[in-house]
């Protein structure tokens, strides 16, 4: 399995993705987007994460952003049986979960207005 953590290391919401992976044992890859780095506002980042924001997580041909749904999914996903695991979702659920997340997130006084002028995603 090929998985890919995009963000920069210095970011406290990749550092949460990271941290977890390691927690679990799993193996990725991590490639410097966001912050000094940039390529956030690529076509080719959005079309894997419409905010354009990090961190973004990359399991072979699965694709999930937001810190929490992430961290979320690789539990479920990859610690069957373990404390750290919750209740099972499927990619859609994951999807809905990362776009609600992000709504909520989204809703500070200075993001509000992105969040109404952008559809994040189809849930």
């Amino acid at each position: 399995m090929q998985r890919i953590v995009w963000g920069r290391a210095t970011s406290s919401n990749v550092m949460k993705v990271l941290w977890g992976l390691g927690e679990l044992g799993l193996p990725y890859e991590r490639i410097d987007v966001g912050g000094a780095f940039g390529k956030t506002d690529t076509a080719e980042y959005r079309a894997m994460n419409p905010t354009g924001l990090v961190p973004t997580l990359q399991e072979d041909a699965f694709t999930l952003w937001e810190s929490n749904a992430i961290l979320r999914y690789l539990c479920d996903a990859h610690a069957p049986g373990s404390a750290l695991r919750s209740i099972p979702e499927t990619e859609q659920q994951m999807r809905s979960r990362d776009c609600s997340r992000f709504r909520m997130a989204g809703s500070s006084p200075g993001r509000a207005w992105w969040v109404s002028a952008t559809r994040c995603c189809s849930c």
